[in-house]
């Protein structure tokens, strides 16, 4: 990384860091709001190696996770990497300060990028990414389904050991459907969330996204018409359809092999044996 001039540069640290910790916050809040990730770098590092400032004091004792939390929902990839990187950040404790109290790691979830949310899973071995926030029911993967790009969401059902299973009755289908993200709608009907398809939603913490007691049908159909929901129950019996086709093949299948079978001595029989013909 190139530093800038150090005397300069030392000067100015000097006068911001001497004068107290809101003269800090402003001048790390100007290098994220002016897009100067290598300053902001060069800052961390002349505080902990000229000033003794530790990890701590850096980045908790300055309004708890305020300047991480700010970068995931500007959606700043750059900033938020230099974080999780050089500090050690604790991505699955809560220090969201908007009142829904989710971890880093399921803000970075909700709000950020996939490239943001990547950073962090390449650190996974670190903490807990099914360790929930304030609404103990509502799931990371929940959270991800509330992202307007849905490539993280669809990227989380690919990580191993993450939890995609509804734990409330507002599942990751009812998100789905109330975000338009039909990619992933489909994709989670291919794991068997069509179960969940005629479930209602009941709960407080999403409230503002779904009508009482509506179903992930309904929000279907609110948000996106009835046309798409014909397209979904299609897809459905579809689907439906396909399984049953294979596992007839499979039966027919295992059928002619008996066939051949010295035990066997009519085929007729067998294949009513495999099928369960009358």
């Amino acid at each position: 990384m190139e530093q800038p001039p150090t005397n300069a540069y030392e000067d100015f640290m000097l006068r911001v860091v001497n004068t107290n910790l809101p003269g800090l916050t402003g001048a790390i809040n100007v290098f994220i709001n002016q897009g100067r990730v290598s300053e902001l770098e060069y800052l961390y590092d002349w505080l902990q190696d000229a000033r003794g400032f530790t990890n701590e004091r850096i980045i908790y004792g300055l309004y708890g996770n305020y300047f991480l939390e700010k970068c995931i929902r500007q959606r700043r990839t750059e900033f938020v990497e230099c974080f999780i990187h050089r500090f050690d950040i604790k991505l699955d404790q809560v220090y969201d300060r908007d009142g829904n109290e989710m971890t880093t790691f399921q803000m970075a979830c909700r709000y950020g990028t996939p490239e943001i949310v990547k950073a962090m899973l390449s650190k996974r071995d670190t903490f807990d990414i099914n360790k929930p926030g304030k609404y103990q029911m509502t799931t990371t993967f929940t959270y991800a389904c509330f992202n307007i790009d849905e490539r993280v969401p669809l990227m989380l059902l690919d990580v191993p050991g993450l939890d995609i299973t509804p734990h409330s009755r507002t599942t990751p289908l009812h998100v789905a459907f109330r975000m338009s993200h039909k990619e992933l709608a489909k994709k989670l009907l291919r794991v068997g969330y069509e179960k969940y398809l005629h479930r209602r939603w009941s709960g407080v913490e999403f409230a503002h996204y779904f009508e009482h007691g509506e179903t992930a049908l309904g929000v279907a159909k609110r948000v996106s018409g009835d046309d798409y929901v014909r397209e979904i129950e299609m897809y459905v019996l579809s689907r439906k359809l396909r399984v049953r086709i294979l596992k007839w093949k499979g039966a027919m299948k295992e059928a002619m092999e008996m066939m051949g079978g010295p035990r066997m001595t009519s085929r007729i029989d067998s294949v009513k044996q495999i099928l369960s013909i009358s």
